[in-house]
């Protein structure tokens, strides 16, 4: 199977990548997690640092974003390079198909704007996307900032109490398996949530889910397992 070229950054360089050597890398890794909304990347560089056999990919649309961090990982090893570290431009609800059912688990960290809005009022379209970037059985890892409900007029206590019914059931349709979901107090991982929270652990909304099969998804839109 022919898979699209993917723009992976590189500093101020952006490549056209091969969507089939991204794929063979990751099924040569022993573990493959996809950062989405990824802002400079913090997430992905630092569990790329950290597990040197994982394929770690930072996703977002900004290419400016990812710049800096995609420069200090191609760097030699011993000054701070991650070569398992993979940075992508695209936007969420248009992923390369070659990231389709490769990863065994996929976070959003503090989105907002339209992400926020479709992921606290479940976007079965948008839900379906993120979901197409895992294998079945794969986690999914929301972390939201509670200020940013608030400014998007969220009641926080109403959405947490909804999860066994609309929450689990946008979910569901997205074929994503609501697992948990309430506040939790949380160390910050990625530079927004350190920047927000002045870098002390603070309360989030926390949203958990396993990926499974999209069975009620179109038909022009459902895939087999990889």
């Amino acid at each position: 199977m022919c898979f699209e070229p993917v723009d992976v950054v590189h500093g101020r360089t952006i490549v056209r990548y091969p969507g089939a050597e991204l794929r063979s890398r990751a099924a040569a890794a022993a573990r493959v997690t996809i950062d989405l909304g990824a802002g400079d990347g913090r997430l992905a560089y630092r569990l790329a640092h950290a597990h040197s056999d994982w394929l770690c990919v930072a996703v977002d649309a900004c290419a400016a974003a990812l710049r800096r961090l995609s420069s200090r990982a191609g760097r030699k090893p011993g000054r701070g390079g991650a070569p398992n570290a993979v940075f992508i431009r695209a936007a969420v609800d248009s992923l390369p198909d070659a990231l389709e059912g490769i990863a065994d688990e996929i976070t959003v960290h503090y989105p907002w704007a339209s992400l926020l809005r479709a992921l606290v009022e479940p976007d079965p379209a948008v839900l379906r996307a993120i979901a197409r970037a895992g294998r079945p059985g794969a986690k999914l890892r929301v972390r939201l900032n509670v200020s940013a409900l608030v400014s998007a007029r969220v009641d926080v206590g109403a959405f947490t109490g909804r999860a066994e019914s609309t929450l689990r059931c946008g979910y569901a349709a997205g074929g994503i398996r609501l697992d948990a979901c309430g506040l939790v107090v949380a160390e910050a991982e990625t530079s927004w949530s350190a920047r927000v929270h002045q870098g002390r652990p603070a309360t989030v909304l926390a949203i958990d889910g396993t990926l499974t099969r999209l069975e009620h998804a179109p038909e022009s839109e459902q895939k087999d397992p990889p």
